[in-house]
């Protein structure tokens, strides 16, 4: 399959959707565990915000608002440079691209180490509302970084349209 310029950032930016959404999905789902737990005591996060808001509820809330937070802040501060720098490599390749030339060799790279640091964290002793929080963030950082994209792709159609 071949694209154009516009295409080949948006379908990144899809990329990047779906796997946000994955791990929040995912964050979520282990948000739910945490209000289901009876003793608090392996759920340091979910500890402190029940000291301020009283309900594991309000706390679980909380928690994935600071999620919310962190992963909107690494998207507009980190991830959107990474965007800037994939939208400009995509733009100074001729068209139609190649949908394996979507991502430079060092940034599959990223993403495998990425992955295989999810997995890991399986098997390591994080408590299970430090991993909701680290997922959500990421997930939802990941949604951010496609709205940058789509912004990038919005951008050059008009630009397109106007010449």
């Amino acid at each position: 399959m071949r694209l154009g310029h516009i295409s080949a950032i948006i379908i990144s930016g899809a990329i990047w959707l779906v796997v946000g959404i994955l791990l929040a999905t995912k964050g979520v789902g282990l948000i739910f565990q945490c209000m289901s737990a009876t003793e608090f005591n392996d759920l340091p996060l979910i500890k402190l915000f029940i000291k301020y808001s009283k309900t594991v509820g309000n706390a679980a809330r909380h928690l994935v608002i600071l999620s919310i937070m962190i992963g909107y802040f690494k998207a507009r501060f980190a991830l959107s440079k990474s965007v800037a720098r994939n939208v400009k490599r995509l733009l100074l390749m001729q068209a139609p691209i190649k949908l394996t030339e979507l991502f430079s060799v060092g940034y599959l790279f990223i993403i495998g180490f990425m992955a295989i640091l999810g997995m890991v964290f399986r098997f390591l002793p994080i408590p299970v509302d430090v991993r909701a929080l680290i997922d959500i963030s990421v997930g939802i950082a990941l949604i951010n970084g496609f709205l940058i994209y789509l912004k990038y792709s919005v951008a050059l159609k008009r630009q397109k349209a106007q010449k």
